[in-house]
C-alpha cells in the first residue's frame, strides 16, 4: 500500500448527496447569524433543546464531537474542567455527538465521569450537524442569549475558546 497512485487512476468524484452530507467550512454558520433552534435526545432518552439550554443564560457553548475523535477526547477533560465555572457565571454548555450509538456515548460519558449535558445528533430534518455546517471535529460555537453566533471554532483551540467566552 505504499505504492503511489497516479491521479489519473484515482477518478472517484463525490456525488451531490455526499457533498451535502459532508459540509465544507464555508457552509459553517457564521458569526452574527442566528443559530437554529433544535431538540435532541440524550443517550437515556431525555430531550434537550437549544432554547431551553439558553433560557436565563448569558450564552452557551455548543460542542460537536464523536467518541472515536482523538481531538474531541483530548478536549473533553478541558471542557469538563471549565463546565462548573461556566455554570457559575451563567453560561450554558451543550454537547452534540455525531454518529455514535446511545450506548457508546453513555458508556464514554460514564467512564470518564463527564457531567455536562450530551445529546445525539438527529437525522434528516433534525440533523444539527448539517444545519450548523460542521466541517470537522471538534467544532464549537459560542451562542448569545438571543441565539446569535458570537464565535465559532473548527478544531481544538482551548485558549481561544476561553478568551471568547470571557468576552
Amino acid at each position: 500500500f505504499d505504492v503511489p497512485i497516479d491521479k489519473k487512476e484515482f477518478a472517484w468524484q463525490p456525488t451531490g448527496k455526499w457533498q451535502k452530507r459532508v459540509p465544507q467550512a464555508e457552509h459553517m454558520l457564521k458569526v452574527g447569524q442566528k443559530a437554529p433552534n433544535f431538540t435532541i435526545t440524550t443517550p437515556s432518552g431525555a430531550k434537550l433543546s437549544l432554547d431551553k439550554a439558553l433560557a436565563g443564560k448569558k450564552g452557551l457553548l455548543l460542542n460537536f464531537w464523536f467518541v472515536s475523535c482523538k481531538p474531541c477526547r483530548e478536549e473533553f477533560p478541558l471542557l469538563q474542567a471549565m463546565f462548573p465555572g461556566l455554570n457559575e457565571q451563567g453560561f450554558g454548555y451543550l454537547s452534540v455527538d455525531q454518529g455514535d450509538s446511545p450506548s457508546a456515548v453513555a458508556k464514554f460519558i460514564e467512564e470518564n465521569k463527564y457531567t455536562f449535558p450530551v445529546g445525539m445528533n438527529g437525522t434528516r430534518k433534525s440533523d444539527i450537524v448539517a444545519k450548523y455546517g460542521v466541517p470537522g471535529y471538534p467544532t464549537n460555537f459560542i451562542i448569545g442569549p438571543d441565539r446569535t453566533i458570537l464565535a465559532r471554532f473548527a478544531g481544538l483551540d482551548v485558549e481561544e475558546l476561553k478568551t471568547s467566552i470571557k468576552k
